[in-house]
């Protein structure tokens, strides 16, 4: 265990179930490879180092929160704030314009600023804006 992720063979398995996958991981026989560990699919070898595991690991951690924080956002409003899409660590929602300053407070400052419970101690802070369309 590494914190909130747990290893296994082949796998990283994150704090959902869900599983970052490296079938058939193995050293390798290939010095000229600038990579110790190697792992297939579909009969393809894909180097491996620690940079890329990592980098996967921050990124499926994000994707399980940003999930979790979707999910949070439909429990809490009920249907009159409705998450619509996702774009990296952005959440996008459709609600009455009413109801539009409510709740971007809320989810920025109560929902998107709350660490998960699987990892408590990571710091996040959010922000946002609403507007009659999307913009960045």
């Amino acid at each position: 265990e590494r914190g909130p992720l747990t290893s296994e063979y082949g796998q990283i398995i994150l704090p959902n179930g869900f599983a970052l996958q490296y079938p058939d991981v193995r050293g390798s026989d290939d010095e000229e490879e600038n990579s110790s560990w190697v792992y297939g699919i579909n009969g393809v070898t894909h180097r491996l180092h620690g940079g890329l595991v990592q980098e996967n690991e921050i990124q499926g951690l994000a994707g399980v929160f940003i999930d979790e924080k979707i999910l949070e956002i439909e429990d809490t409003f009920d249907m009159e704030v409705i998450p619509v899409h996702q774009v990296h660590d952005e959440i996008l929602c459709l609600c009455p314009e009413k109801r539009a300053d409510e709740a971007l407070h809320i989810i920025a400052t109560d929902i998107m600023s709350t660490s998960p419970t699987w990892f408590p101690d990571l710091p996040v802070r959010a922000e946002g804006g609403h507007d009659v369309r999307y913009s960045k």
